[in-house]
């Protein structure tokens, strides 16, 4: 991981040490979801101060006096918003718990470093990876409709892609 990252940001060594640390924590944090059901605080708050502590070396940030304060923040909020939003409504809908509070707190922290257009990309491919995963599992009767699955690991793949700004649409491109 270190490599593609070395390779993709070597210009801009200060933005490679953020998304190293950004990349390895998405990594330990969708493991301890797979193995227990719950994104630690630690990590997930830490992506959000991590973003916003760091915003003025985001490359994707350049907005003048700020240097990227302003997205950071809105992309940390919006990923907060959009995900609490998210879990109420599953909650009022399926009468338990949709999603958890890990979730939301860690799109928070990948609204910090990628801003709103990286929670809208995220979200999507993170709801694509997961319902394919899901899917297969059920095929597999390996779980059933009802069984929760992580949904960590899959916002972590996604926000990874982004990251690394693999293979983000045209319409949600950062900067």
């Amino acid at each position: 991981m270190a490599a593609f990252f070395s390779c993709r940001y070597c210009a801009e060594p200060g933005w490679l040490l953020v998304s190293l640390a950004a990349a390895y924590a998405l990594l330990v944090l969708s493991f301890i979801d797979m193995d227990h059901m719950i994104i630690p605080d630690e990590l997930s708050l830490g992506l959000v101060g991590l973003g916003l502590a760091t915003c003025w070396l985001n490359p994707y940030f350049a907005d003048g006096r700020w240097r990227g304060f302003a997205p950071s923040l809105g992309g940390a909020l919006t990923g907060l918003l959009l995900l609490w939003g998210i879990a109420w409504f599953g909650e009022l809908v399926f009468k338990k718990e949709a999603m958890g509070g890990g979730d939301v707190k860690l799109m928070a922290g990948v609204g910090a470093l990628l801003g709103w257009q990286g929670v809208l990309s995220t979200l999507m491919m993170g709801s694509f990876f997961g319902a394919v995963y899901g899917l297969v599992l059920m095929l597999q009767k390996r779980v059933g409709g009802k069984d929760p699955i992580p949904f960590g690991p899959f916002l972590s793949l996604a926000a990874l892609i982004n990251l690394y700004h693999l293979v983000l649409p045209s319409a949600f491109m950062i900067g």
